[in-house]
Protein backbone atom coordinates (compact mmCIF):
# COMPACT_ATOMS: atom_id res chain seq x y z
CA UNK A 1 0.00 0.00 0.00
CA UNK A 2 1.50 3.14 -0.72
CA UNK A 3 0.17 6.51 -1.41
CA UNK A 4 0.80 7.01 -4.71
CA UNK A 5 -1.27 8.28 -7.81
CA UNK A 6 -1.27 5.22 -9.88
CA UNK A 7 -1.31 6.83 -13.57
CA UNK A 8 -1.15 3.57 -16.07
CA UNK A 9 -4.62 5.03 -17.75
CA UNK A 10 -4.49 8.13 -17.10
CA UNK A 11 -8.09 10.00 -17.39
CA UNK A 12 -10.03 6.82 -19.54
CA UNK A 13 -13.29 8.64 -18.78
CA UNK A 14 -12.92 11.40 -21.20
CA UNK A 15 -14.53 10.92 -24.34
CA UNK A 16 -12.53 10.94 -27.85
CA UNK A 17 -13.23 14.61 -29.01
CA UNK A 18 -10.83 17.09 -29.40
CA UNK A 19 -11.66 18.67 -26.12
CA UNK A 20 -11.83 15.44 -24.26
CA UNK A 21 -8.60 14.78 -25.55
CA UNK A 22 -7.12 18.20 -24.48
CA UNK A 23 -8.66 17.99 -21.16
CA UNK A 24 -7.21 13.80 -20.58
CA UNK A 25 -3.65 15.42 -21.55
CA UNK A 26 -3.63 17.69 -19.05
CA UNK A 27 -4.62 15.31 -16.42
CA UNK A 28 -2.50 12.90 -17.05
CA UNK A 29 0.34 15.35 -16.72
CA UNK A 30 -0.97 17.31 -13.76
CA UNK A 31 -0.85 13.22 -12.34
CA UNK A 32 2.12 12.18 -13.69
CA UNK A 33 4.14 15.44 -12.33
CA UNK A 34 2.19 14.66 -9.18
CA UNK A 35 3.01 10.68 -8.38
CA UNK A 36 5.33 9.93 -5.01
CA UNK A 37 5.97 6.98 -2.97
CA UNK A 38 6.70 7.44 0.04
CA UNK A 39 8.99 5.16 1.42
CA UNK A 40 7.25 4.38 5.59
CA UNK A 41 3.46 5.04 4.65
CA UNK A 42 2.32 3.95 8.00
CA UNK A 43 4.23 5.57 11.03
CA UNK A 44 3.88 4.79 14.90
CA UNK A 45 3.42 7.77 16.95
CA UNK A 46 5.89 7.36 20.11
CA UNK A 47 4.65 8.37 23.20
CA UNK A 48 5.46 11.38 24.52
CA UNK A 49 5.31 13.06 20.89
CA UNK A 50 3.38 15.71 20.77
CA UNK A 51 2.05 17.17 17.37
CA UNK A 52 0.70 20.36 18.72
CA UNK A 53 4.04 22.02 19.11
CA UNK A 54 5.84 21.68 15.96
CA UNK A 55 4.53 22.57 12.71
CA UNK A 56 4.70 19.49 10.12
CA UNK A 57 6.65 20.67 6.81
CA UNK A 58 4.01 21.01 4.56
CA UNK A 59 1.29 22.08 6.53
CA UNK A 60 0.13 25.19 8.48
CA UNK A 61 1.01 25.07 12.26
CA UNK A 62 -1.49 23.49 14.93
CA UNK A 63 -1.61 26.82 16.99
CA UNK A 64 -4.58 28.01 15.04
CA UNK A 65 -2.40 30.32 13.04
CA UNK A 66 -5.13 29.88 10.12
CA UNK A 67 -8.12 29.77 12.09
CA UNK A 68 -6.90 33.30 14.17
CA UNK A 69 -6.86 36.05 11.29
CA UNK A 70 -9.32 38.08 12.49
CA UNK A 71 -11.63 35.08 13.16
CA UNK A 72 -12.67 35.51 9.03
CA UNK A 73 -11.66 32.20 8.24
CA UNK A 74 -12.75 30.08 11.49
CA UNK A 75 -16.25 31.97 10.89
CA UNK A 76 -16.89 31.89 6.86
CA UNK A 77 -14.41 29.22 5.21
CA UNK A 78 -15.87 25.74 5.70
CA UNK A 79 -13.50 23.28 7.39
CA UNK A 80 -12.41 20.82 4.46
CA UNK A 81 -11.12 24.17 2.53
CA UNK A 82 -9.40 25.55 5.37
CA UNK A 83 -7.65 22.68 5.75
CA UNK A 84 -7.21 22.75 2.11
CA UNK A 85 -5.49 26.44 2.41
CA UNK A 86 -3.21 24.93 4.93
CA UNK A 87 -1.55 22.39 2.71
CA UNK A 88 1.38 23.15 0.43
CA UNK A 89 1.45 23.64 -3.40
CA UNK A 90 2.33 20.51 -3.93
CA UNK A 91 -0.28 18.45 -1.68
CA UNK A 92 -3.22 20.87 -2.71
CA UNK A 93 -2.66 18.99 -6.55
CA UNK A 94 -2.26 16.02 -4.99
CA UNK A 95 -5.21 16.19 -2.92
CA UNK A 96 -7.52 17.54 -5.99
CA UNK A 97 -6.40 15.38 -8.34
CA UNK A 98 -7.71 11.97 -6.72
CA UNK A 99 -11.06 13.99 -5.96
CA UNK A 100 -11.40 14.57 -9.71
CA UNK A 101 -9.93 11.21 -10.38
CA UNK A 102 -12.97 9.63 -8.47
CA UNK A 103 -15.62 11.88 -9.37
CA UNK A 104 -14.90 11.53 -13.05
CA UNK A 105 -14.27 7.71 -12.63
CA UNK A 106 -16.93 7.33 -10.47
CA UNK A 107 -15.12 5.63 -8.18
CA UNK A 108 -16.82 3.02 -5.56
CA UNK A 109 -14.88 4.11 -2.53
CA UNK A 110 -12.36 7.20 -1.51
CA UNK A 111 -8.80 5.89 -2.69
CA UNK A 112 -6.60 7.76 0.12
CA UNK A 113 -4.36 6.01 1.85
CA UNK A 114 -5.64 5.99 5.30
CA UNK A 115 -8.88 4.50 3.40
CA UNK A 116 -6.99 2.42 2.04
CA UNK A 117 -5.53 1.25 5.55
CA UNK A 118 -9.17 1.39 6.95
CA UNK A 119 -10.61 -0.72 4.57
CA UNK A 120 -7.92 -3.12 3.64
CA UNK A 121 -5.89 -3.64 6.49
CA UNK A 122 -8.73 -2.96 9.98
CA UNK A 123 -11.77 -3.44 8.85
CA UNK A 124 -10.37 -6.69 6.92
CA UNK A 125 -9.07 -7.85 10.06
CA UNK A 126 -12.37 -7.55 12.24
CA UNK A 127 -13.99 -9.36 9.71
CA UNK A 128 -11.68 -12.07 9.72
CA UNK A 129 -11.78 -12.26 13.72
CA UNK A 130 -14.15 -15.38 14.49
CA UNK A 131 -14.53 -14.03 17.66
CA UNK A 132 -16.60 -10.67 16.17
CA UNK A 133 -19.81 -10.82 17.41
CA UNK A 134 -20.82 -6.75 16.51
CA UNK A 135 -18.85 -4.32 14.94
CA UNK A 136 -20.45 -0.51 14.71
CA UNK A 137 -19.74 2.07 12.36
CA UNK A 138 -20.03 5.49 12.74
CA UNK A 139 -20.81 7.57 10.08
CA UNK A 140 -22.36 6.61 6.84
CA UNK A 141 -22.11 7.89 2.86
CA UNK A 142 -21.56 6.68 -0.83
CA UNK A 143 -18.16 5.34 -0.43
CA UNK A 144 -19.08 2.84 3.18
CA UNK A 145 -22.50 1.13 1.52
CA UNK A 146 -20.13 -1.08 0.55
CA UNK A 147 -18.20 -2.52 3.94
CA UNK A 148 -21.35 -4.69 5.35
CA UNK A 149 -20.20 -7.59 2.15
CA UNK A 150 -16.80 -7.03 3.76
CA UNK A 151 -18.41 -9.00 6.99
CA UNK A 152 -19.74 -12.04 4.53
CA UNK A 153 -21.23 -14.95 5.22
CA UNK A 154 -22.67 -12.74 8.77
CA UNK A 155 -23.56 -8.97 7.70
CA UNK A 156 -25.70 -8.98 10.73
CA UNK A 157 -21.87 -8.09 12.66
CA UNK A 158 -21.45 -4.85 10.60
CA UNK A 159 -23.93 -2.44 12.32
CA UNK A 160 -23.99 1.27 11.22
CA UNK A 161 -25.17 4.76 12.62
CA UNK A 162 -25.43 8.49 11.39
CA UNK A 163 -26.88 11.48 12.76
CA UNK A 164 -28.42 12.14 8.69
CA UNK A 165 -31.11 10.91 8.10
CA UNK A 166 -29.95 11.41 4.33
CA UNK A 167 -27.42 8.81 5.25
CA UNK A 168 -29.41 5.72 6.26
CA UNK A 169 -29.51 4.31 2.36
CA UNK A 170 -25.70 3.72 2.49
CA UNK A 171 -26.01 1.78 5.99
CA UNK A 172 -26.32 -1.57 7.26
CA UNK A 173 -29.58 -3.51 8.04
CA UNK A 174 -31.21 -2.17 11.07
CA UNK A 175 -29.06 1.59 10.46
CA UNK A 176 -29.31 3.70 13.46
CA UNK A 177 -30.03 7.22 12.75
CA UNK A 178 -28.64 9.31 16.06
CA UNK A 179 -26.10 11.03 16.99
CA UNK A 180 -23.52 8.74 18.52
CA UNK A 181 -23.84 10.98 21.85
CA UNK A 182 -27.11 9.24 21.87
CA UNK A 183 -26.18 5.76 21.14
CA UNK A 184 -27.27 4.27 24.40
CA UNK A 185 -30.74 4.73 23.30
CA UNK A 186 -30.69 2.37 20.24
CA UNK A 187 -27.92 -0.13 21.61
CA UNK A 188 -27.87 -1.91 24.47
CA UNK A 189 -25.08 -1.53 26.78
CA UNK A 190 -22.67 -4.05 26.92
CA UNK A 191 -23.22 -5.53 23.40
CA UNK A 192 -20.57 -4.40 20.81
CA UNK A 193 -17.22 -5.82 20.36
CA UNK A 194 -16.09 -2.95 18.29
CA UNK A 195 -16.57 0.36 17.17
CA UNK A 196 -15.17 2.60 14.43
CA UNK A 197 -15.31 5.95 13.96
CA UNK A 198 -13.44 7.33 11.61
CA UNK A 199 -13.85 11.18 10.20
CA UNK A 200 -16.20 12.10 12.64
CA UNK A 201 -13.65 14.34 15.26
CA UNK A 202 -13.58 17.49 13.06
CA UNK A 203 -16.54 16.59 10.58
CA UNK A 204 -19.70 16.84 12.95
CA UNK A 205 -18.08 16.30 16.62
CA UNK A 206 -15.80 19.65 16.53
CA UNK A 207 -15.44 20.44 20.58
CA UNK A 208 -14.26 19.01 23.54
CA UNK A 209 -17.81 18.44 25.22
CA UNK A 210 -19.42 17.18 21.96
CA UNK A 211 -15.87 14.68 22.45
CA UNK A 212 -16.75 13.59 25.41
CA UNK A 213 -20.12 12.38 25.57
CA UNK A 214 -19.40 10.50 22.03
CA UNK A 215 -16.81 8.47 24.10
CA UNK A 216 -19.15 8.14 27.26
CA UNK A 217 -21.49 6.74 24.77
CA UNK A 218 -19.38 4.74 23.23
CA UNK A 219 -18.00 3.18 26.45
CA UNK A 220 -21.93 2.44 27.40
CA UNK A 221 -22.05 0.11 24.41
CA UNK A 222 -18.58 -1.69 24.55
CA UNK A 223 -18.47 -5.09 26.32
CA UNK A 224 -15.85 -5.51 28.65
CA UNK A 225 -12.46 -4.85 26.95
CA UNK A 226 -13.72 -3.64 24.26
CA UNK A 227 -12.13 -2.08 21.23
CA UNK A 228 -12.54 1.62 20.06
CA UNK A 229 -10.98 2.96 17.09
CA UNK A 230 -10.84 6.77 15.94
CA UNK A 231 -9.44 8.13 12.78
CA UNK A 232 -9.03 11.88 12.69
CA UNK A 233 -7.12 14.27 10.76
CA UNK A 234 -4.41 15.59 12.57
CA UNK A 235 -4.35 19.61 11.18
CA UNK A 236 -5.27 22.41 12.98
CA UNK A 237 -8.78 22.96 10.97
CA UNK A 238 -10.12 19.83 11.58
CA UNK A 239 -8.61 18.92 15.33
CA UNK A 240 -7.96 22.15 17.74
CA UNK A 241 -7.13 19.09 20.59
CA UNK A 242 -5.36 16.40 21.18
CA UNK A 243 -8.50 14.03 21.62
CA UNK A 244 -6.33 11.36 23.60
CA UNK A 245 -6.84 13.18 26.75
CA UNK A 246 -10.90 13.06 26.49
CA UNK A 247 -10.53 9.45 25.65
CA UNK A 248 -8.63 8.36 28.66
CA UNK A 249 -11.24 10.48 30.48
CA UNK A 250 -13.83 8.75 29.19
CA UNK A 251 -12.60 5.47 30.66
CA UNK A 252 -10.39 4.23 27.64
CA UNK A 253 -6.82 2.94 27.98
CA UNK A 254 -4.34 2.93 24.43
CA UNK A 255 -4.14 -0.64 23.21
CA UNK A 256 -1.34 -2.51 23.48
CA UNK A 257 -1.49 -4.52 20.57
CA UNK A 258 -3.67 -3.14 17.29
CA UNK A 259 -4.06 -4.52 13.77
CA UNK A 260 -0.83 -1.69 12.60
CA UNK A 261 1.18 -2.61 15.60
CA UNK A 262 0.87 0.32 17.91
CA UNK A 263 -1.83 2.41 19.62
CA UNK A 264 -1.46 5.73 17.11
CA UNK A 265 -0.56 5.35 13.81
CA UNK A 266 0.15 7.98 11.51
CA UNK A 267 -0.59 7.56 7.62
CA UNK A 268 1.27 9.07 4.83
CA UNK A 269 -1.09 11.38 4.13
CA UNK A 270 -1.49 15.57 3.44
CA UNK A 271 -3.74 15.68 6.29
CA UNK A 272 -1.81 13.56 8.79
CA UNK A 273 -4.90 11.14 8.82
CA UNK A 274 -4.12 9.00 12.43
CA UNK A 275 -5.54 6.04 13.49
CA UNK A 276 -5.57 5.54 17.75
CA UNK A 277 -6.97 2.45 19.23
CA UNK A 278 -7.82 2.28 22.64
CA UNK A 279 -9.73 -0.70 24.96
CA UNK A 280 -12.33 -0.16 27.57
CA UNK A 281 -11.34 -0.28 31.08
Amino acid sequence: MTGRIDCADPAPWVGDDQVGRAVRVVVAYKMQRMQRTPGDPLKPVQDGESRFHAAPPDLEPRDGSLERKGGVLSSFVPRPLRAWFGLSGLARWRWLARKLRELLLRSPGIESADRIVLEQQLLAAYAADPALRSLLFVGCDWYTQRYPALFEPDRSRFRTIDIDPRKARFGAAGHVIAPLQEVVEHIAPGSIDVVVCNGVYGFGINDRAEMSLALRATRQILRDGGSFLLGWNDVAAFAPFDPHEVAVAAGFSPAEASPLGAWRVRVDTPTRHTFDFYVKR
